[in-house]
């Protein structure tokens, strides 16, 4: 008579605990914060496709807001065969701009300073990351790798959509 209601117990016992592990499985936390609003893009942001040089365009003189390829005086920003930013001039201009590597960031508008140390000679150019180029001139623009630019036919990267804007 006592097995009995041992295997009894023993089975609710079982029961009350699985029922107690297995409640807090898809429960949703509502005090949660919610997620922070987007920053937008600054007034004066700018769309520019960036190609590999094999590819076409590679080269952006931010003053101007002309694009073009080794020929372009005044070069801010180049883009090498792959798909890195270079400072500077490739056509011996007035000299190298500064390039600075801020990260993955989630837009245009989240780069709102100039650093003060660490440009760098050459960094990867990256979907969601961030930049910010002081030209030769004093100016100081903000970068952001907004797209890839895929081949129709194999579907290879052969640049980076840009957006920039002064800062």
């Amino acid at each position: 008579m006592k097995r009995p209601m041992i295997l009894v117990a023993v089975v609710c016992l079982v029961l009350s605990v699985s029922g107690l592990l297995l409640g807090g499985c898809g429960a949703t936390d509502t005090t949660a914060a919610p997620p922070p609003a987007p920053v937008p893009d600054p007034p004066d942001t700018v769309r520019t496709n960036l190609r590999l040089p094999r590819h076409g365009i590679y080269a952006m003189d931010f003053e101007t807001g002309q694009v073009g390829d080794a020929n372009l005086a005044g070069c801010d920003l180049r883009l090498d065969n792959n798909t890195n930013f270079h400072p500077g001039d490739p056509a011996g201009g007035s000299g190298p701009a500064s390039l600075f590597y801020v990260g993955p960031v989630s837009g245009l508008g989240y780069i709102t300073q100039v650093p003060t140390a660490g440009s760098v000679a050459s960094c990867a150019g990256v979907k969601g990351h961030g930049y910010v180029v002081r030209t030769t001139d004093g100016n100081t623009f903000r970068v952001y790798g907004h797209d890839y630019l895929l081949s129709a036919i194999d579907q290879g990267i052969i640049g980076l959509r840009i957006k920039w804007a002064s800062l």
